[in-house]
């Protein structure tokens, strides 16, 4: 994962955390940290989906601004019922357009690309019958 549960508490407050995250009836006022895990996990696989073709995935080195936006994703998604505070939505969205401009190579991480695919050195082969159909065969017709 890009981010901790600890950066989420610390970049939103542990108040919100539990108040998103403690779904035990009743509740048992802590931070749920499997609940953490599922949305910051999904956040980086969703980050990892955008990366895929111009960095080598995972990160191996995670910049502040992959973890702040794992951070922004995860908090969106923490808000099941749909219902977000003001800036939540617009932070996500601002996430996914920055993410989509590094997946088509306007932002540029300083983190290792992606490695290049294998090239095959003698280029593409053809095996196969040899063709009945030629000029050869067909002049005169």
């Amino acid at each position: 994962m890009y981010a901790t549960q600890q950066d989420l508490v610390l970049a939103k407050g542990e108040a919100q955390i539990i108040a998103l995250t403690d779904r035990d009836t009743p509740p048992a006022g802590v931070v749920d940290a499997d609940v953490v895990t599922q949305a910051l996990g999904g956040a980086s696989s969703t980050i990892d989906g955008y990366l895929r073709g111009r960095y080598a995935v995972p990160l191996q080195t995670v910049p502040d601004e992959i973890r702040d936006a794992c951070i922004k994703i995860g908090f969106h998604t923490l808000h099941v019922n749909g219902v977000y505070p003001e800036g939540v939505q617009k932070d996500y969205d601002n996430t996914m357009r920055w993410l989509r401009e590094i997946s088509t190579g306007v932002v540029v991480l300083s983190v290792d690309a992606a490695p290049a695919a294998a090239k095959d050195a003698e280029g593409a082969q053809y095996s196969g019958a040899d063709r009945i159909f030629t000029r050869d065969s067909m002049r005169g017709l």
